[in-house]
């Protein structure tokens, strides 16, 4: 009776498996709803209209997505009709909410206009946003360094135009040390650093590309012809 029992479990075992296969299949083929990828939605500086709106999220919605991440922002191109906070972007923001629960995706939007959320005056700069910043020394060895490390200088690009000198003052006089590495020298593995690392933001769809992103990646592929 013992060796029937355990012939009945494992073929309840080998069943479950395989039950357990086809549901890891079928959620591949039709993903559930909790693993739909989400997009960042953003609103081009007051171009907002209810058209658009439900153009977007409708799209979205027909391409599997799950959910976005609603923000207002300004990059550059010609301000539109519908000012941030204005009794007609409430109204349009109402809508996009109502539109999601029609069809049925997650919503979410940032705490503030732009990039920086709740950034102002009244943070810190050591509750700010920060980046790293690397400083290098060149040394000849084996041998044992003793020196003293350079400070490295902050990155000013065109989104710091509009702080004030006080904002200014305190960003130069935050610095912090993260972590110091010692390697073999080479030659740079990275091209266009500086855009990879996000310090230079172009290009976008108003503005001149720099770089290799001004360049259009080829194919390895040969043209193949029809009959």
């Amino acid at each position: 009776m013992e060796s029937s029992n355990v012939t009945i479990a494992v073929i309840l075992a080998g069943l479950s498996c395989l039950a357990g296969a086809a549901t890891l299949e079928n959620d591949f083929r039709d993903p559930p709803h909790s693993a739909k990828p989400w997009a960042d939605w953003i609103n081009m500086d007051g171009h907002f209209t209810k058209e658009g709106i439900t153009a977007d999220l409708e799209s979205m919605k027909a391409a599997g997505i799950g959910g976005m991440i609603h923000m207002d922002v300004d990059v550059g191109v010609p301000r539109g009709k519908v000012p941030f906070m204005s009794e007609t972007w409430q109204a349009y923001f109402k809508h996009a909410v109502l539109e999601c629960e029609r069809l049925g995706l997650e919503f979410t939007t940032i705490t503030g206009p732009g990039w920086t959320g709740t950034g102002g005056p009244w943070v810190k700069a050591n509750g700010s946003m920060q980046h790293l910043l690397p400083v290098s020394v060149n040394a000849k060895g084996p041998a044992t360094f003793d020196g003293i490390l350079p400070k490295s200088e902050p990155r000013v690009s065109g989104y710091h135009q509009e702080q004030t000198s006080a904002m200014r003052e305190a960003l130069a006089a935050f610095h912090e040390d993260v972590a110091v590495y010692a390697f073999p020298r080479t030659d740079p593995v990275l091209e266009n650093i500086d855009e990879k690392a996000l310090f230079v933001r172009n290009p976008y769809t108003s503005m001149k590309a720099l770089g290799h992103t001004s360049r259009r990646p080829r194919c390895s592929r040969k043209p193949t012809s029809r009959r």
